[in-house]
């Protein structure tokens, strides 16, 4: 027997509950919730999902646009009613207001928001690059990401960024062997025919016509 009359696809995903020891899941909700958060009391905080926009679209504002609501039992109440971008809701540490992530500054910053009476804060005020992927710990602390970067903020400071430092034992002289068997693009043969450049994954290589061997000619985090 059917239990939603929702039509569940690879773009509005319906949500399931299952034990914590396992078992059979259970649909719980018809509706698509987007980044779940729950409090201690089971009230539940979510973004809806009205129609497709890409989740990196910036400074987008139509009738399709995220909001921010709540579900207490079985009552559902809208948060906000931005007309851009209201998203990633998450509880705060008394399970009464919570953090989520704006556009109404003109890019994504963190707002604190009391769940019950709407009152509002703003504790970041980022212009250059939207804040992303907002969490919180256990003490009330902030994570989220911006401009590449890791950020821990906690209420009433400026946010912190974290210092990452990746170590990997290859360097630039290693040769290894590796097959693409597709997704190279944009391939320029050079005016003396013996060299090969082309793109992968985002990176320019180039390869000899003579040896059986290639050079990553970039290596950025933007596409090339």
């Amino acid at each position: 027997t059917a239990q939603s009359n929702f039509f569940a696809n690879s773009d509005f995903h319906q949500v399931y509950q299952v034990g914590i020891h396992g078992g059979r899941p259970h649909l719980f909700s018809g509706l698509n919730m987007e980044s779940i958060s729950i409090n201690g009391k089971g009230d539940l905080l979510y973004q809806d999902k009205k129609g497709y926009e890409d989740p990196y679209r910036k400074h987008q504002q139509s009738p399709i646009a995220r909001d921010i609501w709540l579900r207490q039992g079985d009552k559902y109440s809208r948060l906000t009613n931005f007309a851009g971008e209201d998203r990633n809701p998450v509880w705060g540490a008394d399970g009464k207001s919570f953090y989520y992530l704006s556009e109404k500054s003109g890019s994504f910053n963190v707002y604190k928001r009391s769940a019950v009476g709407g009152d509002e804060r703003q504790l970041t005020s980022f212009k250059k690059n939207p804040v992303r992927f907002l969490s919180v710990a256990d003490n009330g602390t902030l994570c989220f990401g911006y401009d590449g970067e890791l950020y821990t903020l906690r209420e009433g400071e400026t946010p912190h960024r974290v210092a990452v430092n990746i170590v990997t034992d290859s360097n630039d002289d290693d040769v290894v062997r590796r097959i693409n068997r597709y997704g190279a693009t944009e391939v320029k043969v050079s005016p003396n025919g013996k060299e090969v450049a082309f793109v992968l994954h985002g990176d320019v290589y180039v390869t000899s016509m003579d040896y059986a061997t290639t050079k990553r000619i970039t290596d950025t985090p933007e596409q090339e």
